[in-house]
């Protein structure tokens, strides 16, 4: 995944670096900017209360083991008419479907990358080798034998 806030877009990318969708989304306002790096999905949840903001955060990935930053929609709608602009505490505030349906795709260990490029360039971000991607899926399985799975 790669998130562009210049552009306030989410990339998803496949193994081969195509781009298979893209999303607008709302990062961190003045003040709440949200920090740019390399990060990794550390922990997910179908629903996580921030007790700092008071809000439910629905489909929440977390970036962050301490749990301040993450990737996640809301509850209402109201909040989805600002994606595309800056409007978060920090976070990646998706819409409560594309949340949904990347909740349901996405593995503890994704790496995620959130970039702040006018010119964004996806070429630029090396993507997954074979052997890396199926030792993610081997980790999310979790089999007894890892020599069980055939691919």
């Amino acid at each position: 995944i790669v998130i562009n806030l210049a552009e306030q877009r989410i990339y998803e990318c496949n193994v081969d670096g195509e781009v298979l969708g893209k999303s607008k989304i709302s990062s961190g306002r003045r003040g709440y900017d949200t920090p740019t790096g390399e990060y990794h999905v550390v922990n997910r949840a179908p629903k996580a209360y921030s007790e700092k903001y008071e809000a439910w955060m629905l489909h929440w990935m977390g970036l962050t083991s301490d749990g301040g930053y993450g990737m996640h929609g809301l509850e209402g709608s109201s909040y989805e008419r600002l994606l595309g602009g800056v409007a978060s505490h920090g976070c990646i505030r998706l819409s409560r479907e594309y949340a949904k349906d990347l909740y349901s795709r996405v593995a503890v260990g994704l790496p995620v990358y959130i970039v702040d490029d006018p010119e964004l360039d996806l070429a630029q971000y090396e993507p997954m080798s074979t052997q890396e991607a199926t030792a993610l899926v081997l980790d999310v399985l979790s089999p007894a034998d890892p020599w069980e799975i055939y691919y």
